[in-house]
């Protein structure tokens, strides 16, 4: 649930505390990410009364979402489209490539959002290492 409704910035708290003590809060964007990632890591059955909310990607092993991105795309844009359908996603495309500097296989999901004229970028890398799923997001903006 969003923080401010008060203002066109949508906020969302953290549960990390900013440099003056007060809990620290990302907004658009930054939120937007955040929540993609979370219903792509949700397990199904989570919710009682939404048992097929979330991906749940962490059960599968990355070589069968590297054989099977078409389907996970089409999974993450179904789940936001039904869970996350106030979200302005405008872009949103996987691929996967080798990080030959690190020695692992990512597979990246961008995402770009549109408000107003401004298209703004977030993606996430999701690589494994000892069987686990991790991410990492990156932003930058495009006007």
């Amino acid at each position: 649930m969003a923080a401010s409704t008060t203002s066109t910035v949508v906020k969302e708290p953290t549960f990390e505390v900013g440099d003056f003590g007060s809990p620290k809060e990302t907004v658009n964007a930054d939120m937007w990410i955040r929540l993609i990632c979370e219903l792509i890591f949700l397990e199904k059955g989570t919710y009682s009364d939404e048992p097929n909310a979330g991906v749940h990607i962490s059960m599968y092993k990355f070589e069968e979402l590297m054989s099977g991105m078409s389907e996970l795309e089409s999974e993450i844009r179904g789940q936001c489209a039904q869970y996350l359908a106030d979200i302005p996603i405008g872009t949103l495309k996987l691929s996967a490539f080798y990080w030959e500097e690190r020695n692992i296989h990512v597979i990246r999901i961008l995402v770009g959002f549109v408000e107003g004229s401004v298209v703004t970028f977030r993606t996430i890398d999701i690589t494994e290492g000892d069987q686990i799923l991790t991410y990492i997001i990156s932003k930058y903006d495009e006007k």
